[in-house]
């Protein structure tokens, strides 16, 4: 029963791989040579619970009868920005050159990003405001040359993905100036 459900999870991936035009990949190769770049659900959530248990530790050390609650909820306060980390995964990415690409992912393995779910802090009136910034990660996508132009069906590149919150003092800015950052 077991053989035969992958079966059929593999003919929907490859299906689903043919609609968009992108290549089969052997996963267990692609994740042998790029160990570093998938993770499982599973493999995510013991990262995240350790990440919790030192977030806990770190606390529960911090100067007697001053207890941050927040810090245990996994809240990060930094300028006007209160913020949350979590990991997550796309389907696509604009590359370095602004262009969308298609990450490598695998039904079992996936490739997971940092971010941060932003929210301006209740208490700050000196107008500043909070903004999800992007950074540059390297990630495994399908090549956009393949197979016209390059026989590597995958590559690695520079992908550009939200991930941070960052406290901006609007008062030294126009609208025109944040838009561009």
């Amino acid at each position: 029963m077991h053989t035969l459900w992958c079966m059929v999870l593999l003919c929907i991936v490859t299906e689903s791989l043919q609609i968009r035009n992108l290549p089969a990949l052997n996963e267990k190769e692609i994740t042998r040579v790029y160990s570093g770049l998938f993770k499982t659900t599973r493999e995510m959530f013991v990262m995240k619970q350790m990440e919790t248990m030192v977030s806990s530790l770190q606390v529960s050390q911090a100067v007697a009868g001053v207890q941050d609650t927040q810090a245990l909820a996994g809240v990060v306060y930094h300028g006007c920005c209160e913020s949350v980390s979590s990991m997550v995964t796309y389907d696509q990415l604009p590359n370095a050159l602004g262009q969308n690409v298609t990450l490598v992912s695998f039904p079992t393995r996936k490739q997971y990003f940092p971010r941060e779910t932003c929210l301006s802090s209740a208490n700050c009136y000196c107008g500043c405001s909070c903004s999800l910034v992007t950074q540059t990660f390297t990630a495994l996508v399908y090549n956009p040359l393949y197979p016209q132009f390059s026989s590597e069906p995958v590559i690695l590149t520079f992908v550009l993905a939200p991930s941070f919150c960052r406290c901006f003092n609007n008062a030294f800015f126009s609208s025109n100036q944040l838009s561009d950052i």
